[in-house]
């Protein structure tokens, strides 16, 4: 947004090049004011199949263009869309203390549970932080969603609210919400 002439311009060109329906659509600026952005969309996972992931964006140096930051994350957890009615945030996007970029997400191939990754630069890879698929509840599917991540320091801090499925046991009980930091 520009103050003085009291309008909005736009970041970089029109759309990613990505089949992405706009889902669960995540910003954060990192230390420089440089916006990234994360979208749910289509993608292959290391068995050709397709396969739902999240795509992480930055705008480049030169303001003009959005640059793809690593390979498609979680594809190979099969990242879970919401297609009820109403919005659920399914996915989350966060940058450390030294703008690393780390999304959390449902994994359908994690039981529906959370999943946590960040990008390492060198390998250009999404790895994980801790176990994937971390939520409570031994062999039961999980429903968690409205997913949030954010950093204190370098520690991330995830938040979601924890359900299981019709017919599976869930201790705690349906729609708890938890708060889990990992150290």
């Amino acid at each position: 947004f520009d103050d003085a002439s009291n309008s909005w311009s736009l970041a970089g060109e029109l759309g990613f090049g990505i089949d992405a329906p706009g889902a669960n659509l995540n910003l954060k600026l990192d230390s420089k004011g440089r916006p990234y952005v994360a979208v749910i969309g289509y993608a292959e996972n290391s068995s050709l199949e397709g396969s739902s992931a999240v795509h992480v964006f930055r705008l480049d140096d030169s303001g003009e263009h959005f640059e793809a930051v690593g390979p498609p994350c979680g594809v190979d957890d099969r990242v879970i869309t919401s297609d009820e009615a109403g919005y659920r945030e399914i996915a989350a996007l966060a940058l450390d203390g030294n703008d690393v970029p780390h999304v959390a997400y449902r994994g359908r191939d994690r039981n529906g549970k959370v999943c946590v990754r960040r990008y390492d630069a060198t390998i250009d890879e999404w790895l994980p932080v801790g176990a994937l698929g971390f939520s409570p509840g031994r062999g039961v599917e999980a429903e968690d969603d409205y997913i949030s991540l954010e950093f204190q320091g370098l520690m991330p801090v995830v938040a979601f609210r924890h359900g299981c499925s019709a017919g599976n046991a869930c201790d705690p009980p349906n729609s708890t919400l938890q708060v889990w930091a990992w150290y």
